[in-house]
């Protein structure tokens, strides 16, 4: 079976109903153990699967979102983006909102300033820890899910980045809120948001270099308010 349709028929199969290896191995006409597990890391990699707790593969809020968006499908949910929308009013900045999906993030709403950044496609994903709106998601958990993710993702993040996360999670954690220049340029201010004694996502702003402590200071009250309002 060529390698590309032996990754679509872990997709379908998944898709179909959740499955140990060993029932992927039988639909792929029991395919080598080392040949799935690589086809299985790489669509993992990629946000499309995901192990579940019951260790059987299961879609992935990755491949949820593709699907999304080959069907033009961006829900929006209205409350969200009147958040959104309110925080960039009030900043001035591009503003938005990603929800906790495990391991990743996916974006459910956004509002871009004019001239200022731009976010990816609604629906899309990252990994949670190669973004500032994901790693305040991991500070905000209980210690034995950040420890967790830290050890199961700390290796996505550039090596250069690698070794200072820990601590940056950690600082995070103490002060509920957390800021990042992303790729020399992208500076970001986000907070967690929590609703039900859960981690459901994270909301911020984001723009082209670092502003003013006066600017950061009066940000950081509307982006913590605007995580308050949607906890509630």
């Amino acid at each position: 079976m060529p390698k590309l349709h032996r990754h679509l028929a872990i997709l379908h199969a998944c898709a179909r109903q959740a499955r140990g290896f060993n029932e992927l191995r039988s639909e792929l006409d029991n395919v080598a153990s080392t040949t799935l597990a690589r086809c299985l890391r790489t669509l993992r990699d990629e946000g499309l699967i995901r192990l579940s707790e019951q260790r059987l593969y299961e879609p992935a809020p990755g491949a949820i979102a593709l699907a999304r968006r080959l069907l033009g499908r961006q829900q929006v949910n209205a409350d969200l983006q009147a958040a959104v929308d309110a925080l960039a009013q009030e900043t001035g900045t591009s503003a938005a909102y990603f929800a906790n999906e495990a391991d990743r993030i996916v974006l459910l709403a956004k509002r871009e300033v004019d001239g200022g950044f731009h976010y990816v496609d609604i629906n899309a994903d990252r990994p949670v820890l190669l973004t500032a709106f994901g790693l305040i998601i991991v500070s905000a958990l209980p210690d034995a899910e950040r420890a967790a993710i830290l050890a199961r993702h700390l290796r996505t993040v550039p090596a250069g980045d690698r070794a200072g996360i820990p601590g940056i999670i950690r600082i995070a954690a103490q002060v509920d809120w957390m800021t990042r220049l992303e790729n020399g340029r992208d500076w970001r201010l986000v907070a967690p948001v929590r609703r039900g004694g859960r981690i459901v996502g994270s909301i911020g702003v984001s723009r082209f270099g670092s502003p003013s402590a006066n600017a950061e200071s009066r940000i950081r009250i509307c982006v913590r308010a605007a995580a308050r309002r949607l906890s509630e």
